[in-house]
Formats: structure tokens, sequence, C-alpha cells
């Protein structure tokens, strides 16, 4: 073993004074043993880091995953409802009862009043 010298507080020194008068050993045993919990926590610590990291980039990987399926699914709705927009259009257009552009305007008022009510709710 390699011996180390160091200077304690008054207070911290009979803190570890007592402890090995309590436990019956020496007051090296008990700062060896402290020392050694130490570094043993700074190891977990600093080893839970590494694995914090990698949890986090495997996290990461998995959410970018999900979000290029999620916007991937919204743009074909998207484009799906552009659609369907544009044949009502043009059925209305060929029934020629009613103006196709006032209709439009109608159907987006209720849309938005719809989408307000489920909103509150």
């Amino acid at each position: 073993m390699q011996k180390v010298s160091f200077e304690l507080d008054i207070e911290l020194y009979s803190a570890v004074k007592e402890k090995a008068a309590r436990e019956n050993r020496t007051m090296s045993e008990i700062v060896r043993r402290i020392c050694e919990d130490a570094v043993g926590r700074m190891s977990v610590e600093s080893g839970m880091d590494a694995v914090t990291a990698l949890v986090r980039a495997e996290v990461g990987r998995a959410t970018k995953l999900a979000e290029s399926r999620i916007t991937k699914i919204l743009v074909k709705a998207s484009v799906a409802a552009s659609t369907n927009i544009g044949l009502s259009l043009q059925c209305i257009t060929a029934v020629n009862k009613h103006d196709a552009t006032e209709m439009r305007r109608i159907a987006r008022r209720k849309a938005a009043e719809y989408l307000k009510v489920k909103e509150e709710e």
C-alpha cells in the first residue's frame, strides 16, 4: 500500500476518530474505506453518464423513425384531402346547380366551427 498524507479540519478529524473508536478500527482503515466508497461512487456516476448518453442516442433514433412515419402519413392524408376538394369542386361545377366558390366558403366555415366546438369540449 502507498502512504498518503493530508490534513483534515478539526470537525472531520473528530468524526473519523469517533467512528474508528466505535467500530474498533484504526483511523487509516476508516479513511481508506471512505476513499474506496467515494471512488466507487465516482466510477458508477461516470459509467451512468456513458449509459445515459447511449440510452438518449437510442431514444433519439427511435423517435426519428416514428416522426418520419408520422410525417409520411400526414403527407398522404393531405394529398388525399386536397384531391377530395378538387373532385368535389369539379362535381359541383359539373352539376352547375350552385356556385362552386360559394359552396367551398360555406364548407370551410362549417368545418372551422366544427373544429372549434371539438377543441372546447
